[in-house]
């Protein structure tokens, strides 16, 4: 099995990605241990800043296989080749780019592009990527992913931007594959145990919201 299927099959079991974004070493080790001992392994670190991927090599170093870490906000092959040499095992966008969805074919890495409109989607699976991330979801509503689910029934959208930690529930029986969270599951400044009793709660949400 390609390492796109694997990891692809295990973050659509798990179901939610915890996006940390700007945050470094050494505080950045207790959040992924606060968040690993809740349950959670899909970690994105992100990557418009600089020490993202210096941020990455250090939680691959840290935590091996242990957790499965991704660089989010890669705009360019550029980034998406710095990150996957660090240990970046996927690549996640906020928009669609053809050349990191190039670099993530040949290199067989998985690629969640942002997406948003019925073009976007179709491109997007177009280009062979079955999860896409559906963003900014919280601003559209739960209605606006089923309308976008009704043409494309293929595509395994991950809920992102503006959803809260107790919204979790709605976009799953809204038919989201998952969702990501960022500053409402993981803010800076947050203390490790209020990130951890957080992602326990959006765990328990999505064992209460098994697929049957």
């Amino acid at each position: 099995m390609s390492q796109i299927a694997t990891i692809s099959e295990m973050l659509l079991e798990e179901r939610v990605i915890a996006i940390l974004r700007g945050t470094r070493s050494p505080r950045v080790e207790p959040i992924v241990d606060a968040l690993r001992g809740a349950g959670l392994t899909f970690i994105e670190i992100t990557c418009e800043a600089e020490g993202g991927v210096e941020t990455i090599a250090a939680l691959r170093s840290r935590f091996g296989g242990a957790i499965h870490l991704g660089a989010g906000t890669t705009v360019n092959a550029q980034q998406a080749q710095a990150a996957v040499e660090a240990g970046a095992q996927y690549l996640v966008s906020p928009g669609l780019f053809e050349d990191v969805s190039t670099f993530a074919r040949r290199h067989d890495v998985v690629y969640i592009p942002g997406v948003l409109t019925a073009t976007e989607i179709g491109l997007g699976l177009r280009w062979g990527h079955r999860i896409l991330k559906l963003f900014p979801a919280g601003l559209m509503g739960p209605d606006y992913l089923r309308a976008m689910q009704a043409p494309y029934p293929e595509a395994q959208f991950f809920a992102v931007g503006n959803i809260g930690v107790t919204d979790v529930t709605t976009y799953l029986r809204a038919g989201a594959a998952g969702v990501a969270l960022g500053s409402q599951l993981a803010g800076r400044g947050d203390a490790p145990d209020i990130i951890a009793a957080r992602a326990r709660t959006v765990v328990d949400q999505i064992r209460q919201s098994a697929r049957p």
